[in-house]
């Protein structure tokens, strides 16, 4: 063991050792953020329909955390939480992989963190250097070494104690993390999350009066740990990204989760019960954050942490015209910025089909000047592109498994294909390539991105195929390079992923 993870392990002990206290408390409000994915600066969120407006940044979130500790009435504690995935995604995150943002985040004076998927874009190594600077306990139950126990420098859980009361906060990552981050994951291994919880519930038991999980596994989990474990008092979410307005209840159990990007805050109040030795949730909501609310010192602090950030990414390279990109990235067909990528990767690669994940496509793409910024906000992930020969059928097998239930329909360009819905179920319905419907047995280049091309998002059947890396160039520099060349990016509303009735 590296002399930094054994630092790491004396320290996560002594975190989970003794509990923390908060013992005059009569009531507690959790304020919990997830998936801030680095985002310094506000950004525009999409209201309602057609309406869009600037929102959060980092000092934003710091202003709303700051006024709610000092209007707490006494004997009420604060504790912040964070669900995980905490730099990727903007050059103020990426630019020294994560570590002056824990700078960032330490500010925030963090009661616990869990790991996000993120956190291992690049390896397990640097994940363990970012964890020996946070000033919090960071949590990861489920994350085991391969062949031994829990990963060193993670915890599995930490006991808090307010008004008396002793409460476990456990900390869970997605099982599906290798299938949906690019690691290296070192000796890393990701267990399920119910088995990981069952096998600690008889320690939890015995060390806690209540039990809360800080997860980052993404809503349709957090239902079945709820449904698993009715005794649980309250979940803090993450990965999924879900605005959940005012919680979500399932029996005994408060789920909450904010829409990420540090746009929004999750607000949960608990009663303390001394009798019953119970918290109980009195309210649960969303807390958007206006740009006016920032926090003038946070933002001194960010301007002079990053002052080398604007002058390299925020220069104009050149405009995004034709139809505006509102539509989210999750949305079931075609979107203008996902026509746009899957096209230029098809136009890179001298493909007849280009294919891309939405969720590989980070952020949408303004109409109007484009900095190297917002480029990268697109499409942060260190990605080349592949080139595969496939016949029709496993080009129809590999849209067809898009489709399937909690997955998205890859964005295309070069085909287009529909689809119906028959009892909830998605079912391929027709492909067609250059216009013309696919031809079962015929021999197609396909491109698309290198996380796909080894099976990322649980796409197997790429993986199962040859294929050749087209360049080393990441898929972000690729755009990067179109963009000066031909100075615009023309985004197009084609519907090139159908519905039919």
């Amino acid at each position: 063991m590296s002399r930094c993870c054994a630092a790491v392990l004396l320290w996560a002990l002594a975190a989970c050792a003794a509990p923390h206290r908060d013992d005059d408390a009569e009531r507690l409000v959790v304020l919990h953020f997830n998936d801030l994915h680095g985002q310094v600066r506000p950004r525009a969120v999409t209201l309602r329909p057609g309406v869009t407006q600037p929102m959060g940044g980092i000092a934003g979130v710091f202003g709303y955390l700051d006024r709610e500790r000092r209007a707490t009435p006494a004997r009420t504690a604060v504790w912040v939480t964070d669900g995980g995935d905490w730099f990727q995604g903007t050059p103020e995150g990426n630019e020294d992989r994560g570590w002056s943002y824990m700078a960032v985040r330490n500010r925030m004076r963090l009661r616990a963190a869990v790991v996000g998927n993120h956190e291992y874009d690049f390896g397990e190594d640097n994940l363990v250097r970012l964890i020996g600077r946070a000033e919090h306990p960071v949590l990861g139950a489920n994350i085991r070494v391969a062949g031994g126990g829990i990963a060193p420098y993670v915890v599995p859980f930490t006991v808090e104690s307010v008004g008396g009361i002793r409460v476990a906060i456990v900390g869970l990552i997605t099982a599906n993390t290798k299938n949906v981050s690019t690691g290296p994951f070192g000796r890393a291994e990701f267990v399920d999350e119910i088995d990981t919880l069952r096998r600690l519930w008889p320690e939890l038991r015995r060390v806690a009066d209540e039990v809360v999980l800080l997860t980052h596994c993404g809503l349709t989990k957090d239902v079945q740990l709820a449904r698993a474990f009715p005794e649980l008092c309250l979940i803090l979410g993450g990965h999924s990204h879900t605005a959940l307005l005012e919680g979500h209840r399932e029996g005994r159990t408060w789920i909450v989760q904010s829409s990420g990007k540090s746009t929004a805050v999750s607000r949960v109040v608990l009663d303390v019960d001394r009798r019953s030795r119970r918290l109980v949730v009195r309210s649960a909501g969303l807390r958007r954050i206006p740009v006016a609310e920032a926090d003038p010192d946070t933002a001194r602090f960010l301007a002079a942490t990053f002052a080398g950030i604007g002058p390299v990414w925020d220069v104009p390279l050149g405009r995004v015209e034709g139809v505006p990109d509102r539509r989210a990235r999750g949305a079931p067909g075609s979107t203008p910025a996902g026509n746009y990528v899957a096209e230029v990767i098809r136009r890179h690669a001298g493909a007849e089909v280009g294919l891309t994940n939405k969720g590989g496509l980070r952020s949408i793409l303004a109409l109007g000047p484009i900095t190297r910024r917002q480029v990268f906000e697109l499409l942060p992930f260190d990605n080349s592109v592949a080139l595969f020969e496939m016949t029709g059928v496993q080009l129809s097998a590999v849209l067809a498994h898009g489709l399937e239930r909690g997955r998205q329909p890859l964005e295309v360009a070069g085909a287009d294909y529909s689809f119906r819905v028959v009892d909830g179920v998605r079912q391929l319905v027709a492909v067609r390539v250059a216009g013309a419907p696919v031809e079962p047995n015929r021999r197609y280049r396909v491109a698309t991105n290198s996380f796909l091309a080894r099976g990322g998002d649980g796409f197997h059947v790429f993986a199962e195929l040859t294929h050749r890396e087209v360049s080393p160039d990441t898929l972000c520099a690729i755009v990067l390079t179109d963009l000066r060349e031909r100075a615009v990016i023309r985004l197009t509303d084609e519907p090139r992923i159908r519905l039919v009735e």
